[in-house]
Protein backbone atom coordinates (compact mmCIF):
# COMPACT_ATOMS: atom_id res chain seq x y z
CA UNK A 1 0.00 0.00 0.00
CA UNK A 2 0.90 3.47 -0.58
CA UNK A 3 2.65 5.31 2.19
CA UNK A 4 -0.02 7.79 2.90
CA UNK A 5 2.82 10.58 3.26
CA UNK A 6 3.52 10.87 -0.15
CA UNK A 7 0.48 11.60 -1.21
CA UNK A 8 -2.28 10.60 -3.31
CA UNK A 9 -3.43 11.29 -6.56
CA UNK A 10 -6.60 9.74 -8.59
CA UNK A 11 -4.88 6.83 -9.47
CA UNK A 12 -4.20 6.05 -5.75
CA UNK A 13 -7.60 6.75 -4.83
CA UNK A 14 -9.05 3.26 -4.22
CA UNK A 15 -5.90 2.55 -2.19
CA UNK A 16 -6.73 5.49 0.40
CA UNK A 17 -10.50 3.82 0.23
CA UNK A 18 -9.17 0.36 0.65
CA UNK A 19 -6.93 1.67 3.57
CA UNK A 20 -9.84 3.91 5.34
CA UNK A 21 -11.84 0.94 5.23
CA UNK A 22 -9.38 -1.36 6.97
CA UNK A 23 -9.07 0.92 9.70
CA UNK A 24 -12.92 1.46 10.36
CA UNK A 25 -13.09 -1.90 10.42
CA UNK A 26 -10.22 -2.76 12.68
CA UNK A 27 -12.36 0.28 14.99
CA UNK A 28 -9.58 3.05 14.42
CA UNK A 29 -12.55 5.46 13.33
CA UNK A 30 -11.50 8.74 14.31
CA UNK A 31 -7.96 7.97 12.97
CA UNK A 32 -10.03 6.65 10.03
CA UNK A 33 -11.94 9.09 8.61
CA UNK A 34 -9.00 11.73 9.13
CA UNK A 35 -7.31 10.37 7.15
CA UNK A 36 -9.70 9.60 4.36
CA UNK A 37 -10.45 13.17 4.57
CA UNK A 38 -6.75 14.71 4.24
CA UNK A 39 -6.36 11.53 1.38
CA UNK A 40 -9.45 12.75 -0.83
CA UNK A 41 -8.39 16.71 -0.25
CA UNK A 42 -5.12 15.88 -1.86
CA UNK A 43 -6.97 13.85 -4.37
CA UNK A 44 -8.89 16.31 -5.55
CA UNK A 45 -6.50 18.78 -5.47
CA UNK A 46 -4.54 17.47 -7.81
CA UNK A 47 -7.05 15.91 -10.47
CA UNK A 48 -9.21 17.66 -12.98
CA UNK A 49 -12.52 18.38 -12.72
CA UNK A 50 -13.43 15.39 -15.05
CA UNK A 51 -10.39 12.93 -13.08
CA UNK A 52 -12.25 14.14 -9.83
CA UNK A 53 -16.31 13.60 -11.42
CA UNK A 54 -15.04 10.27 -12.50
CA UNK A 55 -13.05 9.04 -9.04
CA UNK A 56 -16.23 9.93 -6.96
CA UNK A 57 -18.49 7.73 -9.37
CA UNK A 58 -16.28 4.98 -8.72
CA UNK A 59 -16.25 5.55 -4.93
CA UNK A 60 -19.88 5.15 -5.07
CA UNK A 61 -19.36 1.24 -5.48
CA UNK A 62 -16.83 0.94 -2.97
CA UNK A 63 -17.05 -1.18 0.19
CA UNK A 64 -16.54 2.14 2.19
CA UNK A 65 -19.50 3.77 1.03
CA UNK A 66 -21.58 0.80 2.91
CA UNK A 67 -19.93 1.24 6.15
CA UNK A 68 -20.72 4.95 6.20
CA UNK A 69 -23.78 5.07 5.08
CA UNK A 70 -24.59 2.60 8.22
CA UNK A 71 -24.79 6.74 9.96
CA UNK A 72 -27.96 7.62 9.69
CA UNK A 73 -26.52 11.42 9.36
CA UNK A 74 -24.26 10.49 6.51
CA UNK A 75 -26.86 8.22 4.76
CA UNK A 76 -29.68 10.79 4.89
CA UNK A 77 -27.34 13.39 3.43
CA UNK A 78 -26.12 11.54 0.74
CA UNK A 79 -29.38 9.53 -0.45
CA UNK A 80 -31.70 13.19 0.67
CA UNK A 81 -35.00 10.96 0.77
CA UNK A 82 -36.66 14.01 1.35
CA UNK A 83 -35.18 15.66 -1.97
CA UNK A 84 -32.49 17.37 -0.52
CA UNK A 85 -29.75 17.63 1.80
CA UNK A 86 -30.13 19.67 5.45
CA UNK A 87 -33.41 19.01 5.42
CA UNK A 88 -35.17 19.95 8.44
CA UNK A 89 -35.54 15.93 9.80
CA UNK A 90 -31.76 15.56 9.10
CA UNK A 91 -30.88 19.11 10.93
CA UNK A 92 -32.73 17.80 14.25
CA UNK A 93 -30.92 14.67 14.00
CA UNK A 94 -27.74 16.79 14.11
CA UNK A 95 -28.83 18.35 16.94
CA UNK A 96 -30.28 15.81 19.21
CA UNK A 97 -27.84 12.67 18.44
CA UNK A 98 -25.74 10.72 21.19
CA UNK A 99 -23.22 8.33 19.96
CA UNK A 100 -23.51 5.32 20.50
CA UNK A 101 -19.83 5.59 22.52
CA UNK A 102 -21.66 8.21 24.78
CA UNK A 103 -25.25 5.58 25.17
CA UNK A 104 -22.39 2.56 26.52
CA UNK A 105 -20.60 4.76 29.27
CA UNK A 106 -24.29 5.95 30.42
Amino acid sequence: MKDFQAGYSVADGHDALDRALADLCAGDVESALRKLHEALDQIKQRASHGEWRHFVTGCRSHAICDVLHQDPISRDGFLKPRGYPGDAELIDMLYTWTPILNQRSA
